[in-house]
């Protein structure tokens, strides 16, 4: 008995685990199913450069004081306790606002940031009329007045993204492959239905064609072209387009 049982599942084994000839459609879904594992980085890095899943703007505004000896200082708005470093003998001689942008890319997931340069923005008021995206140079008392006023409102990483201290660019690994888990699926499945229904479609055609070849051969006509037969019973071949008669 246990004899038996134990052929009988090899038999099975045997069975089921020998090779069979794959159809053209099998062979395709393999092919299909190949090529959305190859696509998958590919897509992954184009959504990644064109898709901007969304943009978030930081705008930081102060004010400028200038104190009798031309000592600059600055506070960040809403400033409490605003105080001159050197005095009280101070003015108000200016706002400035930093805008810092941040491009979140990638889909579904967030996948990587973008910063584009920080641009500042001047309203001194000896110059009348404010200015827009102004580049201070490094050494200039203002941009360290600016610099200053931003630490001790604790925006340290505006600070660096304003010198360009932080990379252009941030990628999250963990998004990337997240990312190419659902781009894959979403290959395969789109691959999927397209041959299935392309094999529906075949199908079809298939049905309809051996349909009209019954058809045809029920008349008495030719089942390639449909020429009538009927007068050429003792001929093999369709006389039209040289279709063997059945």
């Amino acid at each position: 008995m246990v004899v038996r049982m134990i052929r009988n599942k090899l038999r099975l084994i045997r069975y089921y685990s020998a090779d069979r000839p794959r159809s053209v459609w099998g062979r395709a879904t393999n092919i299909a199913f190949a090529a959305a594992l190859a696509l998958t980085a590919p897509a992954v890095w184009l959504v990644d450069r064109a898709y901007v899943l969304r943009v978030s703007q930081l705008h930081i505004s102060g004010r400028l004081n200038e104190s009798a000896d031309g000592t600059v200082w600055g506070g960040v708005v809403p400033d409490v306790g605003l105080r001159s470093p050197v005095g009280d003998d101070s003015v108000m001689s200016g706002m400035f606002q930093l805008a810092i942008g941040t491009e979140h890319h990638g889909w579904p997931f967030e996948s990587s940031r973008r910063h584009p340069r920080a641009q500042l923005g001047l309203d001194l008021f000896a110059r009348g009329e404010p200015q827009a995206d102004v580049d201070l140079p490094a050494g200039s008392p203002l941009r360290a007045a600016i610099e200053l006023a931003l630490l001790e409102a604790g925006h340290d990483e505006a600070v660096a993204l304003w010198q360009g201290e932080l990379p252009a660019v941030s990628h999250r690994l963990s998004a990337w492959l997240a990312n190419g888990v659902v781009w894959y699926l979403l290959l395969s499945y789109t691959a999927w239905l397209g041959i299935s229904f392309s094999r529906f479609t075949s199908r079809v055609v298939q049905v309809g064609r051996h349909a009209r070849q019954q058809q045809r051969h029920r008349e008495g006509r030719c089942v390639a072209c449909g020429y009538d037969l009927r007068a050429s019973e003792f001929s093999e071949r369709c006389p039209e387009c040289g279709t063997l008669a059945e």
